[in-house]
């Protein structure tokens, strides 16, 4: 190689390519392969040579995740051990590797958009030491080459078919490149990633000075196709598992009368019963795919349950309106196949039967973006009757304001005529009663004024009778004698009780100077007053004529008799 004309052309390449780099800084924010080649100057990019390629990868590990597990539709980043390959029988220098990780319309492959851009590195660590190739944190080539130049002024790793590789051993011209890829999406579903990629090369005679400082080594804008042939592009299978939290959600109840586990279908009873909802959260992501957090709970016929605090949108209202008490939610972040319970009470209608389920949403607790939900619950249905309809009537005694006697008159008619005066007795009569030789109205027996032969009527049958009327009262001759039971009622109150007080307790009378007895001047001061009583007036009177016929009148002395009951007032229960 001529030194002199071929180093100056080397230089003034580099300087061209550093400048028109500087200056399109600004305009150009994406840095695929023809993005990084057009920035150079050059043009489009056939990429039909094969000579090297990007064929393999395997030991990946996704940075901050388990294992190659990522979260399903979310960014992330990753380590793998690339294999680089060279099928050329001559060197091939300042390897440029690109891995396309933007996303929407503007990204075709790793050729232009947005790229993870990588050269084939010495090892090394992040803080610039040296490793061994396999090793947790070693980054780089274990068969790194430089082939055309001085690693002080070109270190950007170079190939050959000699290569040969610890992490890819027995493939020739190989070599096992450990490089961090960023920010690429992981699929929703399968087992791999589609990435896109590209890998640019030059050779003897074309290749530029390429210089990455340590301890990072990034890419370099120098690591470009010599010629628009000399790159290849295409997709390698990165074998990743996307992390799709699931769950399943069970519901069931309980009553005072449906006692049990797993019951999905309670007798509330009587309306105003409440009810308990259990919900069983179990996480159903793979296992080693991390826990789950429930953010919300929903009843479609008790509105909201539980929401996190923050979380939207809020539950819609229950058929039944928000009526879930007695929450006791969220439950602790569930870990693979583990579960965990909610529970709420509501009070339950009348004539009811209420048919509903719950609805959960949540995210895994490795990313609060990667969600799961609405996940809904089977249906619980709880039924109710109308509650018995009673009442309770109570009866007290305020006091006795009206009271009803039945009381035994007797009636003694007498002739105290002098000399022969013969008397005919007609009728008797009382002044309250009227007559009292039938019964009527308040006459309820009597033994006046019906035949000899006959005994008394009403309450005083059995009795004999005290003779038809008209009755001859003859002077000096028997008297005229019957008895009537009448009833009178009255308002209550205090009344007269006679014979109750210090008085001889035999006969009621007056008797003083007797034993057990004080002395009294009349009757009346023996009476003492009951507080409740009824007291009744009434005068027996008759029809009577003298011996000289209907027109002999008689003269009569009548007498006014005054009764007064006393009432003892007492209640019992039952």
């Amino acid at each position: 190689m001529g030194c002199r004309i071929n180093c100056c052309k080397k230089f003034s390449l580099v300087f061209a390519v550093l400048a028109m780099a500087i200056m399109a800084a600004p305009a150009f924010a994406q840095n695929c392969l023809q993005d990084e080649y057009t920035a150079s100057g050059g043009g489009k990019l056939q990429c039909t040579a094969n000579d090297v390629q990007l064929a393999a990868v395997k030991n990946v590990q996704v940075i901050g995740g388990v294992g190659n597990k990522c979260l399903a539709g979310q960014p992330f980043s990753f380590i793998a051990d690339f294999e680089v390959v060279t099928t050329a029988n001559k060197t091939r220098s300042n390897i440029g590797l690109y891995f396309g990780t933007g996303t929407g319309a503007g990204q075709v492959g790793a050729l232009s958009g947005t790229c993870t851009d990588s050269i084939i590195a010495p090892l090394h660590t992040t803080s610039g030491a040296s490793c061994t190739a396999g090793t947790a944190g070693c980054f780089g080539s274990d068969h790194y080459d430089e082939l055309d130049g001085n690693t002080a002024t070109d270190n950007c790793g170079d190939t050959s078919s000699q290569d040969t590789s610890t992490a890819y051993p027995g493939v020739a011209g190989a070599q096992g490149v450990t490089l961090e890829i960023d920010n690429v999406t992981c699929p929703l579903t399968g087992t791999s990633l589609s990435l896109p990629e590209c890998t640019s090369w030059q050779v003897p005679g074309k290749q530029l000075t390429c210089f990455s400082p340590s301890p990072s080594f990034p890419y370099q804008t120098s690591a470009i196709p010599g010629s628009p042939s000399k790159c290849s592009c295409g997709f390698l299978s990165i074998p990743v598992q996307p992390i799709q939290p699931t769950a399943s959600v069970a519901k069931s109840c309980n009553t005072a009368l449906s006692s049990g586990t797993g019951l999905t279908s309670c007798d509330a009873g009587p309306e105003g019963s409440t009810v308990t909802y259990h919900v069983k959260i179990t996480n159903t992501t793979p296992a080693g795919e991390g826990g789950v957090i429930v953010d919300q709970i929903c009843d479609n016929r008790y509105g909201t349950v539980f929401t996190a605090s923050g979380f939207t949108p809020a539950c819609p209202d229950g058929t039944l309106g928000n009526t879930a008490t007695n929450v006791d939610c969220p439950p602790a972040d569930i870990a693979n196949g583990g579960s965990g319970t909610c529970s709420f009470t509501v009070v339950q209608g009348e004539l009811a039967s209420v048919t509903d389920t719950v609805t959960v949403k949540g995210h895994s607790d490795l990313a609060a973006s990667a969600t799961f939900g609405p996940t809904d619950s089977n249906t619980v249905t709880v039924t109710s009757t109308d509650a018995p309809s009673t009442a309770t009537i109570t009866k007290g005694l305020v006091t006795t304001t009206n009271a009803c006697a039945t009381v035994r008159y007797s009636v003694d008619v007498k002739n105290t005529s002098g000399a022969d005066e013969n008397l005919t007795l007609n009728s008797i009569n009382d002044s309250a009663y009227g007559s009292i030789t039938t019964l009527h109205g308040s006459v309820l027996g009597t033994t006046c004024g019906i035949d000899t032969n006959l005994v008394g009527l009403g309450t005083l049958n059995g009795s004999s009778g005290a003779g038809t009327l008209p009755a001859s009262l003859p002077v000096g001759g028997a008297d005229y004698q019957c008895q009537f039971d009448a009833q009178f009622c009255g308002a209550t109150g205090p009344v007269k009780q006679f014979g109750t007080g210090t008085c001889n307790t035999q006969t009621g009378f007056c008797s003083a100077g007797l034993p057990n007895t004080t002395a009294c001047s009349k009757n009346s001061d023996c009476d003492t007053t009951c507080a409740l009583g009824i007291s009744h007036v009434n005068t027996v009177s008759g029809s009577m004529h003298g011996d000289e016929g209907v027109s002999d009148p008689v003269t009569e002395t009548d007498h006014t008799l005054t009764v007064n009951e006393c009432l003892a007032s007492f209640t019992s229960s039952q």
